[in-house]
Formats: structure tokens, sequence, C-alpha cells
């Protein structure tokens, strides 16, 4: 991209360089800051679900940044635009994490993202803006790569998720992953602030800035709507791909049994099973048989004992009375912190199919597990499936591992805190439409989902943060597989780690250059 950057310093009508903000420009910064906030907040399906203004939201922040404040508090708008994000989200997790643990997580981010853009303005300014609509971007996707790895919140509840509900958008997710769609949304709010920066520029001489030119932001809108096309058309081509190869794959009934908060156990997913648990699965597995279910998904942790040596047999039998796959979530060693966390597979017969560990342990549960890393996938009549519990659908190798060994389905056995429920929906979309398949999601207390492989949401148990008692029963497709990302998993995350420390030795460069031209001093602030 070409840049013209004006030789002399930009001055006010009357000839005189501004060089302070007045105090009405600086309102007016802190009014689109707190704008940009509060939609990251809305947009977000528990307060709002006004997923549209993923394409928006972060734009008046970042008008913000490079016109209504000083260059030395450039870096508050992103680090208040995370906040208002994070926040809120992670005042969902306050029944696990009272407050003021969500909001001390939040100043982190808050800091975070001040570090990360507080140089942006700098850069931006000395290089023309010729690399405008990468820097945020790319240093956005590298520190969710990075921060992704936490066993706290995982990469749960990053900025792509927010638009799940637009299926379409989803499927170059098959090729990118998550990461690809959030560089693209914000990739799209910078070309939309660019040009409301060069809107400006033009009526009124920037005060203390580089003015952007015409080219420039020319350039960064016919970019963006090339890259945002591009997008698109790959997403309708994907869509049509994965749809059709799943109409050709043989269907099944599967069913989520999610019995709800009771029998022992509250909405956080604490206390001990009580004697009506038992009837109470077996009640509604048979419901979910009578109604042509061929597979039944119970939650994580629901029995507190190992089914396997049951002398009762109260798994198999259930299984074997209703003719249907069951899977369950057990542990053995309740109430240890360090108790086996895992998932069983029964067949139609009562016979044991195989059993999967859980990988990733949650540490606001204190769970403190050490279990085998293995991603075993198992034949039955309808396909091959993948199972997985919980947390560890949070984190994209597992389903992809599970992907790559040949499973056509992903089912988890869950148990989400129910103010959770919608995001981790959004998580299974995401999971889905990155590998092709179908997920069932099966939960204990709120949320349940059936998802077919383009990440669509077939039907879903969002009982709201109190949770509720519902069965599910749907046909999913065995997914066509085949995504490139199941092969070649986060390379544009990494790619976008490379570009950050690209832009920095850039940074550093130009720099030492400048301070060069300018004998006895540093580089111009």
């Amino acid at each position: 991209m070409s840049v013209t950057t004006e030789a002399a310093p930009p001055t006010s009508g009357d000839g005189v360089k501004p060089t302070r903000l007045s105090g009405k420009q600086m309102l007016l910064g802190w009014a689109l800051v707190i704008a940009s906030m509060v939609m990251m907040c809305v947009l977000q399906r528990e307060y709002g679900n006004l997923w549209p203004l993923a394409f928006v939201a972060v734009v008046p922040a970042i008008v913000a940044q490079y016109r209504f404040m000083p260059r030395k508090l450039s870096g508050l708008p992103l680090g208040l635009v995370w906040f208002g994000y994070w926040f809120p989200f992670l005042m969902l997790s306050e029944q696990i994490a009272p407050f003021p643990a969500p909001l001390i997580v939040a100043v982190l981010f808050f800091l975070a993202g001040i570090l990360v853009s507080a140089f942006d303005r700098k850069f931006n300014e000395r290089t023309g803006f010729r690399y405008f609509l990468l820097t945020l971007p790319v240093t956005w996707v590298a520190w969710d790569v990075i921060t992704s790895f936490n066993l706290i919140q995982g990469p749960e509840g990053q900025f792509a998720g927010a638009v799940a509900p637009f299926t379409l958008i989803l499927q170059p997710l098959s090729i990118v992953g998550r990461v690809g769609l959030t560089f693209l949304l914000v990739l799209i709010n910078m070309a939309i602030a660019l040009g409301i920066i060069w809107y400006l520029d033009k009526r009124r001489e920037p005060v203390d800035s580089v003015r952007v030119d015409g080219p420039t932001a020319r350039a960064a809108g016919i970019t963006t709507a090339i890259i945002t096309l591009v997008w698109f058309i790959s997403a309708g081509w994907l869509f049509i791909d994965t749809t059709s190869g799943a109409n050709g794959a043989p269907k099944t009934k599967v069913a989520t049994v999610q019995i709800g908060p009771g029998d022992g156990y509250t909405a956080d997913g604490a206390g001990t099973p009580t004697a009506s648990l038992e009837p109470h699965l077996a009640a509604m597995t048979k419901q979910a048989a009578a109604q042509g279910a061929e597979f039944a998904v119970w939650g994580e942790d629901i029995l507190h004992y190992d089914p396997r040596t049951d002398p009762r047999k109260f798994v198999q039998n259930v299984a074997k009375e209703n003719k249907i796959y069951i899977q369950t979530g057990f542990t053995v060693g309740q109430p240890d912190p360090a108790a086996s966390n895992l998932t069983g597979l029964w067949d139609p017969n009562g016979d044991l199919v195989g059993v999967y560990y859980k990988i990733h342990p949650v540490i606001l549960d204190n769970e403190e597990f050490v279990q085998p890393h293995r991603y075993p996938v198992f034949d039955v009549s309808f396909g091959t499936v993948g199972m997985l519990i919980c947390f560890d659908f949070s984190f994209e190798d597992t389903s992809r591992y599970l992907v790559q060994n040949g499973a056509q389905m992903l089912s988890a056995s869950v148990a989400d805190w129910t103010n959770f429920g919608s995001t981790r929906i959004q998580t299974t979309q995401i999971r889905a439409a990155e590998n092709r398949v179908s997920f069932v999601k099966g939960e204990q207390y709120n949320a349940s989902a059936l998802i077919e492989p383009t990440g669509a949401v077939l039907a879903d148990a969002d009982m709201g943060p109190d949770g509720g008692e519902k069965l599910l029963v749907g046909e999913l497709p065995m997914g066509p597989r085949g995504a490139l990302y199941t092969s070649w998993g986060p390379i544009f995350g990494y790619l976008c780690v490379v570009g950050v420390l690209v832009r920095i030795w850039i940074q550093i460069r130009l720099r030492i250059k400048q301070g060069k031209e300018i004998p006895g001093r540093g580089a111009p602030a």
C-alpha cells in the first residue's frame, strides 16, 4: 500500500499548528470510548446478543485513540474496550469465582490492552499509516494465541465467538480457525475507523498528529473490502460443500439428557448425588429412546463412582433396556481434587465401547487430576465418535486431534456453571465449523446443544442462569470432515505472533534511524 505523507507539519486555519486538544475534544474522546465499551458488552449473547455490533464496536475507541486522546494516553482506549468486554463476561463466573476476582482479572485485561496498543499511534504516525490496517488485528490475534493456553478460562470468550449466530461467516474457520475470524472483525473495525479519521482530517487539521491522506484511506478501504469479499465468497462455497457432504452422510438421532440443578447438585455443579439421580437419568433416557434416539449423552461428573465396576450395572442396564448408546461422565475418588474425571460409552447391549480421560483440569473447580493425554475415537453403528469432557473443547487442539483420528461426530459430557451456558454453545459452534463435524454438547444443568457440521445450532437447551431440566432429541449427520484446519491447526495465529515480532523489529529500526537523523536528540515523540 503506497502512502504519501506531508512534508510540512499540519496547521490550523489561522496558520498556527494545534498542539493541544481542547476540553470538548477530550470529552468527545471519552464519550467515544464509553460507546465502544457499551457495544462490546451488549454484543455478547448473555447481555443482549446484538452480535452485528462486532463489526463496528471498536471503531469509536480507535477514532478516539488517534484523534481525541493525547499521544501519551493513546493506549487507554483499547485497554478500556477490553475491560468493557471482559468484565461483564468474567462476572458470569461469579458462581465459582465471586467478586472481586472477576474485577481483578478484568483489570489485567485492561492493562494488557494498554500494553498491546500503547505504541500503535507512534508507529502508525512514523510510517504514514501504511501499516495501520494490520497493527491491531495482528497484535490482537497474537495476544489471543499467547493467552489461550491458560487453565483458568482457556480461550473462552474470545471476540470471534460473538458472531457465532451468523453461521455463514463461520465457514472459513475450517481453514484459518477462530483467530482468523477475530482478525477479520478487527480489520473491518480498523478500516471503518481510518475512513472516519480521514474524513475528520479533511474538515480540520489533526491536533499534534499526522494527517491521513485520501490515497491511504482509500487503499485501506479497498483492501478490507477485497479481504471481506474473499472471506464471504469462500464462506458461501464452504457452506454449500459442507452441507452437501453432510446431506450425503449417515444420520442418527441423538439426545442430550439435561437433568438441571437438583438431585443433590446445585447450579454451580457442587453437591453430592441423591437417590433420585439414577431414576431421573433412566426416565429421561427412556423418553429419548421412545423418540427414536440411538445415542444419549449424560453430563460430566454425574456419577460419583466407576460404572465399569458397578455391581448393579446401572448404566449397562439402562442402555440394554432402551437399546441405546449411552455416554456418561463419571469420577472416581470424589471429593478428592485429584479424583479421576472420565467419560465412558456403552452400546445397546450394555457393553463398554471405550473411555476418554479429561485432559484440561479446571483450576477454578480445584481439579488437580493428572490423566493420560489420549484422543481415542470409537466406531459405533452410526459412525465414528470422539468423546470429550467439558473444558477440553474450549481448547482447539482436543477436538482437532479427535477429528484427525477419524471422529465424524464429537460428543461432550459437560457440567458448566449455568451462567456460562450461552458462551459455551458458541464455542461448540466454532469447534464444529473448524473441523466440519457435528457436535453434541450434553450438559448437566444448562445449555445442552446439538450442532451441525456448519456450526449451525439444530437445537439448544439454554434455560438461563438458573438452569433447568430439558431433553433434546434431534437428527445429526456424520460430518464430512476434510477441513484444512484439522490438518494445519492454528498456523494463521502463529503467523500473527511472528508478525508482532516483525513489527517490533521495524519499530526499533525506525527509532534508531530517526535518532541518528536528529543528532543529540532521540526520536521525535
